[in-house]
């Protein structure tokens, strides 16, 4: 299994200011977010019939400022290197 490569990048979206995010990059200019603790799933809600429906978010563009991160295994959670 290859490693995940996490990141903090500095990201502007359309027509917002500039805010920290945590992400695994999938490649030049493309980043999927995730929550500090590593997790894709942004959100989840439960339809009517019992499907569990997860949203999760893709950042594409160049980011204003990317570090490297890392998992630490202590505490579960992600941090810069």
């Amino acid at each position: 299994m290859a490693r995940k490569k996490y990141v903090r990048i500095r990201f502007k979206p359309h027509q917002k200011r500039a805010q920290w995010y945590w992400a695994v990059k999938l490649g030049p200019q493309k980043f999927k977010r995730v929550k500090r603790d590593g997790d894709t799933c942004m959100s989840e809600r439960r339809r009517k019939d019992g499907t569990i429906v997860c949203r999760e978010e893709l950042l594409i563009g160049k980011p204003l400022e990317e570090r490297k991160a890392r998992m630490n295994l202590k505490y579960a959670e992600l941090e810069e290197e």
